[in-house]
């Protein structure tokens, strides 16, 4: 049984824009009106404002004094950037992971890696992506690192949000 978390206002905000960002409804570069978004959720503006501060932090949104703010449109060059970081990180996650793993955890790293194979023979990317995503998760949790698991996963949302 996993213990329920206990999520503020501006999280769950936050949570809805991040999917805004990820479905489309919001573009890069495209102006972020705060009482629009406030209005359609049924919330004030400040939990609002408070979910632009954290999505700034994370890189995701400019905030422009006196303008507002505005959705990142990162330059591909900051992208591969970030898949090198990735790649760099995800190797330790590899190396931490196969020291502490046990039989079961293997079989279930084999079990996902033939699923992915599956999807990528039949051409099924929407699937493939998917699965490759629970595989990386996984050795992820495998390693055991809390902060890097943490890094790796804003990493990875920044790069899958642009």
């Amino acid at each position: 049984m996993q213990k329920i978390v206990q999520r503020t206002l501006h999280q769950e905000v936050t949570g809805q824009i991040r999917e805004m960002i990820r479905a489309g409804v919001l573009v890069r570069g495209q102006k972020i009106d705060e009482k629009q978004i406030a209005e359609s959720m049924g919330v004030s503006r400040t939990p609002v404002r408070e979910s632009l501060r954290v999505l700034h932090s994370e890189g995701l949104i400019d905030l422009i004094p006196h303008k507002g703010a505005y959705l990142t449109q990162p330059r591909v060059e900051e992208v591969q950037d970030m898949f090198e970081v990735i790649s760099v990180l995800e190797g330790t996650c590899a190396r931490l992971a196969a020291k502490k793993m046990t039989g079961k955890d293997l079989k279930e790293l084999e079990s996902l890696h033939s699923t992915l194979e599956k999807h990528f023979r039949k051409r099924n990317h929407e699937a493939y992506l998917e699965c490759n995503h629970l595989l990386h998760l996984r050795i992820q949790q495998l390693s055991g690192n809390k902060v890097l698991n943490d890094v790796l996963n804003s990493l990875r949302q920044k790069v899958l949000l642009h």
